[in-house]
């Protein structure tokens, strides 16, 4: 193994609807429980700008390359945007759904 300057890297996740949904939630929890690192990095709206200008470049890009996979990339950003806002205000949901709202099972049981 060895380090290339010039080397070309393909990274891909696939993901299933409910993978996407915790995954997102939980990067909503750690946006909210971490506020002091959030505030080095982004504030909340540039982090929802953000991922907007993410899904508008997909879109774009999608449509210029296969307009069939516009449907799941429209749905996939819906289950994105949904979760993180659900993760960013979890404690609004009851102690026992947030376990089964996030992909690590310990999260939320003491809080």
């Amino acid at each position: 193994i060895s380090y290339t300057a010039n080397a070309r890297v393909y990274h891909s996740h696939m993901h299933s609807s409910y993978q996407l949904f915790v995954r997102y939630f939980d990067i909503g929890i750690f946006f909210r429980t971490n506020s002091d690192i959030k505030d080095y990095l982004i504030d909340y709206e540039a982090a929802e700008s953000m991922g907007i200008r993410q899904a508008k470049d997909e879109l774009k890009f999608i449509w210029k390359k296969d307009k069939l996979l516009l449907p799941k990339s429209i749905w996939f950003s819906i289950i994105k945007y949904s979760a993180y806002k659900m993760g960013y205000h979890y404690e609004k949901f009851p102690r026992f759904i947030r376990p089964l709202l996030s992909l690590h099972k310990y999260w939320h049981l003491n809080k």
